[in-house]
């Protein structure tokens, strides 16, 4: 108001100072009254000890929510500070206004790297076509991105980093919202279990992977995002989170009737059930990499990803070879003996082949629910 009140003296001269008092509303003595309460403020300020003004401050950082009568009774008993509740008013307002300097300079920053990044993803694409690499081993291409799915009536957000070559899951982040720090989080929680870094990773445009938070993370990594509003383009991970998201209710189902009273604590509180839902998430993940045979290697991915595919292929070799010699020898007994029938099939052979063509066309969230039941079956009958 003092600041003001000078510009308009200086804007203004021929107006007396009476006319730009009342301008501002004020009268003559209101002014003197707001001059000598600023100047007794600043005095008070100067006076105060620069210790008990260290502890406002980390009181206020600490329980940023907490008005300045608590915050003064708090300070006195334990002995930190001493200070009236209009000192406490002052610290709280400089430090809110800092962080709200802050706040709109990350904001700016952040701002400026997306249209840097989006620019140069531009320009890239202008110079060259989009190319699309097709993972060849592990750790060759990663992919990552976000989904949504409901939980106890609630929405949630899934964050899926995924290796495409030996289909693991190798981090299933758990948040609130689709931001940069689950996507920052899930990615180094992948790196932590991997044990060397990707070649690339393939994400698409969203603005979580535009900041410097997640950039920062991926560090050298090269970025390989999909081509705007072509989410195809990814289309390996996005079909996986449908699998994924059914195993994970498919759990969440089967778990609730054991565990009722968390299940029913986690409906009335949001955090609980975002509790309940990332241990479940990672019972899920581990079960899927670990015990789950994809038809695309006929292993579990976790041993894909661990390098014992070489040895697997050898096996399977070995199998089709025998496999090939008897048939070859059934075929030279039929030559041998053409007017004879073949010998009828057994029972276990019959049922044996018909599992097989089934299971074949089963996706992954009806055999994750039917090595569920043959476990539970399998112990039942131990029992």
């Amino acid at each position: 108001m003092i600041a003001l009140l000078e510009q308009q003296a200086l804007r203004y001269p021929h107006h007396g100072v009476e006319n730009r008092l009342a301008q501002a509303g004020l009268t003559p003595a209101g002014y003197r009254r707001l001059r000598e309460g600023l100047a007794a403020e600043t005095a008070r300020e100067s006076a105060i000890p620069e210790g008990d003004v260290q502890a406002a401050v980390e009181f206020f950082v600490a329980h940023p929510q907490v008005g300045a009568g608590k915050a003064q009774v708090s300070l006195i008993d334990q002995e930190k500070a001493s200070l009236s509740t209009s000192n406490l008013n002052v610290v709280k307002r400089i430090l809110s206004r800092q962080v709200e300097e802050t706040y709109q300079c990350r904001k700016e920053a952040e701002k400026l790297l997306e249209a840097r990044l989006r620019e140069e993803l531009r320009a890239r694409r202008e110079n060259e076509a989009y190319r699309h690499f097709q993972a060849e081993y592990p750790n060759h291409v990663w992919a990552i991105d976000f989904s949504n799915i409901q939980f106890l009536g609630m929405t949630f957000v899934l964050c899926a980093v995924y290796d495409e070559y030996s289909q693991d899951y190798l981090a299933v982040g758990v948040g609130l919202w689709a931001d940069h720090e689950l996507a920052a989080a899930s990615f180094q929680q992948a790196l932590l279990r991997s044990s060397r870094r990707p070649e690339l990773v393939r994400r698409d445009n969203g603005k979580p992977f535009l900041t410097e938070g997640f950039q920062g993370v991926m560090g050298l990594i090269r970025d390989c995002p999909v081509p705007a509003h072509s989410p195809w383009y990814n289309g390996s991970l996005e079909s996986c989170n449908t699998s994924l998201k059914a195993a994970v209710k498919t759990s969440g189902m089967q778990e609730m009737a054991a565990q009722a009273d968390v299940y029913r604590e986690a409906r009335q509180d949001r955090e609980a059930a975002l509790a309940v839902l990332r241990e479940l998430v990672e019972r899920v993940r581990v079960m899927l990499n670990e015990d789950i045979s994809r038809l695309k290697h006929r292993m579990p991915p976790a041993k894909v990803f661990g390098g014992q595919e070489e040895a697997s292929r050898e096996r399977q070799q070995a199998f089709v070879a025998r496999k090939r010699q008897e048939r070859l020898e059934r075929m030279a007994a039929i030559r041998a003996n053409p007017d004879g029938r073949r010998a009828p099939k057994t029972l276990f052979a019959k049922v044996e082949s018909i599992a097989r063509r089934i299971i074949g066309k089963m996706e992954t969230n009806v055999l994750y629910v039917l090595n569920e039941a043959l476990h539970h079956r399998f112990r039942l009958f131990e029992t």
